[in-house]
């Protein structure tokens, strides 16, 4: 069900081509808002992948940094885009840091990220943790060395004790009322969860 709804969401996404649709999440720890407009998935390897948000409520990012910790997220890889930089993005809001950057390779360019987004950078980043990152830049053509150096800097004794995910943002958060279309997309990810609602961790916003 993760597939689906985020296939959908992916569409109304500002720059959802910057955040991969994987083929299926059988290996990945699933969660999603009780709304269906927000979510992420986590690989067994600690791989923190498919992070979305739709929802009108603001700060969604803020407020999963430490219950990602908590479910085993150790890495995530992004794109700085220049027009949506997901590396700055998320040194802000989850406090993660860049381990690895490699140039972008036209061989495996996708949904026109090349021209539509600079040729940005792929970064490789890793969770907080005691000490300083060691950053490495890598050629378009050492993708393995980039992720090797990546799992380098893994702090795996790192380990964060909160249980109780909100989806608020410290009480800054910002409430909007749905637009006609995003009204209708919220009713289609409704359909998709009552069908399936065994089938996924949700987490509430109340």
């Amino acid at each position: 069900m993760f597939h689906d709804i985020f296939e959908i969401v992916r569409t109304y996404l500002p720059n959802g081509e910057l955040v991969n649709l994987h083929d299926n999440y059988d290996n990945c720890i699933c969660y999603i808002s009780d709304d269906g407009l927000s979510g992420f998935a986590i690989e067994e390897n600690g791989n923190l992948i498919s992070v979305f948000n739709l929802s009108s409520t603001k700060g969604f990012l803020e407020s999963i940094s430490n219950y990602v910790l908590t479910q085993g997220a150790t890495h995530l890889d992004a794109y700085a885009s220049s027009k949506q930089n997901l590396k700055e993005i998320y040194e802000k809001t989850l406090g993660w840091t860049a381990a690895s950057t490699m140039d972008y390779n036209m061989e495996y360019d996708h949904d026109d990220i090349a021209q539509n987004h600079g040729n940005p950078e792929v970064v490789f980043m890793v969770a907080p943790k005691e000490g300083k990152t060691e950053h490495k830049h890598f050629d378009k053509d050492s993708y393995d060395n980039a992720v090797t150096h990546q799992q380098s800097q893994i702090d795996t004794t790192a380990f964060v004790k909160q249980k109780k995910l909100s989806l608020r943002s410290n009480g800054s958060s910002q409430s909007y009322e749905l637009s006609p279309k995003a009204k209708a997309l919220r009713d289609a990810i409704t359909d998709v969860i009552k069908e399936n609602g065994n089938e996924i961790e949700f987490v509430s916003n109340e």
